[in-house]
């Protein structure tokens, strides 16, 4: 039962994450200021999501993996890019929102697995 709801539970926040990302795309479009960074990373993320959240529904074999792929991309991306080129090799306050922002899932996503992985046996 538990397995059932944090499933349900990561399928809206990966569709939800998705149509953030995208209507932040949108957003940044009909702005003035237009970065690359951004034009690139947004419809980017919003795919991986979207695509992780349909595999999710359809309850594929490789569904949490694809989950687990794509949060560590977002996770990497946002903190190198950030450490690098923002904020000048400094930690601050939001890299650790969007570590609990991506990471949070991804250890939901591993214990579901692990859960259904000893389940089988």
């Amino acid at each position: 039962m538990l397995k059932i709801v944090l499933r349900y539970l990561l399928i809206s926040y990966f569709v939800l994450m998705s149509l953030f990302f995208y209507f932040g795309f949108l957003v940044m479009l009909a702005s003035e200021s237009k970065h690359i960074y951004s034009i690139i990373t947004l419809p980017l993320y919003g795919s991986i999501f979207l695509i992780s959240g349909i595999n999710l529904i359809k309850n594929s074999k490789t569904a949490y993996l694809y989950s687990i792929t794509s949060l560590v991309i977002a996770i990497s991306v946002t903190t190198v890019h950030r450490f690098f080129f923002i904020t000048n090799h400094t930690v601050q306050i939001v890299d650790l929102k969007n570590i609990l922002l991506f990471g949070t899932p991804m250890i939901l996503t591993l214990l579901i697995k692990k859960v259904s992985l000893g389940k089988k046996n």
